[in-house]
């Protein structure tokens, strides 16, 4: 339930600007990915300092971020978006 008021604080935020809904959306769209990517990215940190770091952290951390980046980020952003349209 989190993820869903981060991304209503985000787009009210970026619907607040005066622009076209196009553009509301590709900023949307860009900030939510650049954000959960950032917060699985510092989660990898964290779990880094824990289990050590090696070549094995380093595969599973950019693993991470970028299915988090694009599960939760775009396709996450694609469904809210088309649900307030």
């Amino acid at each position: 339930m989190s993820g869903v008021l981060f991304m209503m604080r985000l787009w009210k935020y970026v619907d607040a600007k005066k622009l076209d809904n196009k553009r509301k959306a590709n900023i949307f769209l860009i900030m939510n990915i650049i954000l959960w990517s950032g917060i699985a990215f510092l989660l990898s940190l964290i779990a880094g300092v824990f289990c050590g770091y090696s070549a094995e952290w380093v595969e599973w951390t950019v693993i991470i971020t970028g299915y988090a980046g694009i599960g939760i980020g775009f396709f996450g952003g694609v469904i809210y978006y088309m649900r307030q349209a």
